[in-house]
């Protein structure tokens, strides 16, 4: 039977489908359907409109509408197939519930009975997008070869996995991981969301800040923002800079840890001038006070969360 995994995420949901020697039949992107609310990390911005007039900014989704997107696709297929789901925000993967809002919000559905009611769905798995992409990276892409790692998943937000005896640790309240949420700045001490670490080191604040300070109407994406640093284009370059100055600090902190490696995913650590750049960086810390860590680029990039979501149905990871 083929397996059909979807990683939602803020700008689109990404598709894999595997045949059934798990081998990949099918990649692609869907774009997202029924967009209702302007928002940036489960925040509304209603408030701000004028000042970001204009300005294409993230759109929050409805979870309904992601579930009716997926079923859509399902029923192209013409055959049964297992189904893994991989989701922003906090998930019990037991109950099939999202407990908190991200770019995905309205989350209270039944998300079980929902598929339930689609003829072609054999069954049905869910996860934090985060936790499947360290699963995915862990199984597949390190190939069983880590004991104790951190996934940090750059895109709309900070995803993220911690990997702990070979085990995702999900925490007293499923909501280890959740690096978007940490403080940027503990001299500050708000705790709104301009403070949060998402609101700085996520990939499309980055491409935000670079849309208000060009006055662009249009919010660039991650590979759009890397050719202009690529390219020498001044603000780029500038916001770059300091954007890899923030991540190596970031990782410092997470270092606490103590693990084999931090890996870095979303589609952004696929390119190596990213990667160079943010490893160089690390490099140039003074471990004199600091815990030495590794940081390398997911191998899976962009694809982890959906081969987390196989790992899931195929069994080659199963929670105690």
């Amino acid at each position: 039977m083929k397996k059909v995994c979807f990683d939602i995420g803020g700008s689109c949901i990404k598709v894999i489908v595997f045949d059934e020697k798990n081998q990949i039949i099918l990649k692609e992107k869907i774009g997202h359907i029924g967009v209702m609310e302007v928002r940036l990390d489960g925040q509304e911005l209603s408030e701000h409109k004028e000042k970001f007039k204009g300005v294409d900014m993230i759109k929050g989704i409805p979870l309904m509408m992601c579930l009716i997107n997926i079923a859509s696709y399902i029923n192209k297929m013409d055959e049964k197939v297992k189904v893994g789901i991989s989701v922003p925000g906090v998930v019990d993967a037991k109950k099939y519930k999202i407990l908190t809002q991200s770019a995905i919000f309205n989350v209270d559905e039944d998300i079980l009975g929902f598929f339930a009611k689609q003829k072609l769905v054999d069954k049905v798995w869910i996860e934090n997008d985060g936790k499947a992409a360290a699963i995915g990276e862990m199984i597949y892409g390190q190939n069983n070869k880590i004991t104790n790692a951190v996934v940090l998943a750059l895109g709309s937000g900070l995803g993220g996995g911690i990997i702990i005896n070979k085990k995702i640790y999900k925490g007293s309240h499923l909501s280890s991981g959740e690096f978007s949420k940490t403080i940027a700045n503990i001299n500050n001490y708000e705790s709104s969301y301009a403070n949060l670490s998402v609101s700085s080191l996520s990939t499309t604040a980055i491409c935000f800040r670079y849309t208000m300070m060009t006055g662009s109407e249009k919010v660039i994406n991650g590979h759009e923002f890397m050719q202009l640093v690529e390219q020498n284009e001044p603000t780029a370059t500038s916001l770059f800079k300091n954007w890899m100055k923030s991540l190596a600090n970031f990782l410092v902190n997470l270092s606490i840890l103590d693990p084999d490696k931090i890996l870095i995913g979303g589609g952004i650590s696929a390119n190596q001038t990213f990667m160079n750049a943010l490893k160089n960086e690390v490099d140039n810390l003074d471990f004199r006070m600091l815990i030495k860590f590794n940081v390398e680029a997911c191998k899976l990039s962009n694809d982890a969360a959906c081969y987390g979501m196989l790992a899931l149905i195929e069994k080659e990871y199963i929670e105690e």
